[in-house]
């Protein structure tokens, strides 16, 4: 009995508080870091990369459980094209190396706001030719528990006060070790006519091993089965047995 009581409480043990970790400031290695971090928490990461999305306006809910939302719809359209000269004003970065043209999103002024149908534990994105030489252009990543920006807001990332043109990629992205990110947003200021593309969406979740999936089952039925038990000795069944034993 002592056992099935130590479980049950282990079971109602409240979780550690949660940890929100933005991927903004190591612009060389930013996407490997978060690919890390998900790693490490058992998490998979599913790319959206729009080479199958049509050329064009953005079809918000093209791929199936995610929201890809733009303001104002019609400042981006995806496109394959390369991207223009740019300035060389420092610091310069040369982020995660050249970005290997494909199809993309391509957008001056806008925002954008990713919503997924269920939580993730994590959301990030490539950006490329992002012009911030000293933070002249600067913003930031937000992450929300609620959908389309909304609820509690989980972690804001400003991003790092670096050149990335011509063309270079620089990511970001966010993590909570709660899987509790509901949606993100991300504003491009649009400062000194700046264009940019973003590419490769990630998003991940935990996926849970054979073994986590049966101690939930333990826990439930430990659970339940305290539950019958607080009820069946309140309703007197116990007090009626010991009262009637020979």
């Amino acid at each position: 009995m002592r056992v099935v009581v130590i479980a049950f409480w282990l079971c109602l043990a409240p979780a550690a508080q949660a940890t929100v970790i933005g991927f903004v400031s190591q612009p060389t290695t930013n996407s490997k870091d978060f690919a890390a971090a998900v790693a490490a928490r058992e998490g998979a990461i599913t790319t959206l990369d729009f080479e199958t999305h049509p050329l064009g306006p953005v079809i918000p809910t093209f791929y199936p459980g995610v929201t890809l939302a733009f303001s104002p719809p019609d400042s981006v359209a995806v496109s394959d094209a390369p991207p223009g000269s740019g300035s060389l004003a420092p610091p310069l970065s040369p982020g995660e190396g050249p970005y290997p043209v494909s199809r993309h999103i391509v957008g001056g002024r806008f925002l954008l706001t990713i919503t997924f149908d269920e939580p993730v534990l994590a959301v990030g994105f490539m950006t490329v030719d992002y012009f911030n030489p000293g933070g002249v252009n600067s913003t930031t990543l937000n992450a929300y528990e609620g959908p389309s920006g909304t609820g509690v807001l989980l972690g804001s990332f400003a991003t790092a006060p670096f050149n990335f043109q011509t063309g270079n990629m620089y990511f970001v992205g966010a993590l909570s070790t709660a899987s509790d990110i509901r949606s993100i947003t991300f504003r491009a200021p649009g400062n000194f006519n700046d264009g940019i593309f973003i590419d490769n969406v990630e998003y991940a979740r935990v996926v849970p091993e054979p073994g986590t999936l049966a101690l939930v089952a333990v826990q439930v039925f430990l659970m339940g089965s305290y539950a019958l038990l607080r009820s069946w000795l309140s309703g007197g069944k116990w007090r009626s047995i010991r009262e009637n034993r020979p």
